[in-house]
């Protein structure tokens, strides 16, 4: 249980990691 809760929790903050390294570039340009 708690190694698939591991893995789903692993494979959401890779999303969300990569959404925020594509999202990058206009925060940079916005701040």
């Amino acid at each position: 249980m708690l190694n698939v809760y591991l893995l789903e929790n692993d494979a959401a903050l890779r999303m969300l990691y990569w959404w925020g390294a594509c999202d990058g570039e206009t925060k940079k340009m916005s701040v």
